[in-house]
């Protein structure tokens, strides 16, 4: 979710190469990610939350859109980048969330925290103004004997540095039964397995449409994984 008017998510989810959606202008459909733009869309025929009077009626003009939030707040440990945490919109949002827990969970104390905000540097007002609600880490390596913040690198590299990291431990690895990276495999028994999927894949896609379907889920697991591809010119 974001409160940005900009599409620079847009971009970067087509150039992901995947499907997703934009809430609330799209349809909502199954399995497929969506974006939601809590104060409008400059692409789109939509109210902009701009003016202070905008942000007072917020709750009334949007109160769907901050039940999403509150929803993500209440089931989700929320990632938190490039905000500043300013926006009067998301800390009421917030700040009645933490109100509500406090009530409803009463001997749960101290209160797990909401989310994880990533910021450029160290904030202790904000850190502060936080505290049981948000835990603040700070992307720019502090100077240390390993002299990581002396070299030269801009706090934004280094931000982007870290959700590079952060993506790769959270994607999923579609290469397993992928022939053309077999080399990313670490032992006999991998590749064995590998080929195994292949020749598994290969067997289910001769059966009648009326068996693949009950074995729809195994197949579409396997095609995830690469156990189509093929090595090129084969």
């Amino acid at each position: 979710m974001t409160t940005n008017y900009d599409t620079l998510y847009e971009r970067a989810l087509n150039d992901s190469g995947g499907d997703h959606q934009v809430l609330p202008f799209d349809a909502p459909r199954p399995q497929i990610p969506w974006l939601l733009k809590m104060h409008g869309d400059v692409a789109r025929p939509s109210p902009i939350t701009l003016s202070r009077s905008d942000f007072v009626g917020y709750a009334a003009a949007a109160g769907p859109m901050g039940a999403i939030v509150q929803t993500l707040l209440m089931t989700k440990h929320l990632l938190v980048v490039g905000s500043s945490m300013t926006d009067d919109n998301f800390l009421r949002l917030a700040h009645e969330v933490v109100a509500f827990r406090k009530v409803a969970a009463p001997a749960r104390d101290p209160l797990p925290p909401m989310g994880t905000v990533v910021s450029l540097g160290p904030s202790k007002a904000h850190a502060r103004l936080g505290d049981g609600r948000f835990e603040f880490v700070n992307a720019v390596p502090e100077s240390d004997s390993s002299g990581l913040a002396d070299d030269g690198r801009s706090a934004a590299h280094a931000l982007a540095v870290f959700l590079d990291v952060v993506g790769m431990y959270a994607s999923v690895p579609l290469y397993a039964a992928d022939i053309r990276y077999t080399q990313l495999l670490d032992s006999e028994g991998e590749h064995a397995a590998a080929e195994s999927a292949r020749a598994l894949l290969t067997k289910l896609r001769t059966l009648p449409d009326t068996a693949q379907g009950r074995w729809a889920a195994v197949i579409d697991t396997l095609v995830a994984r690469g156990a189509e591809r093929r090595v090129l010119g084969r």
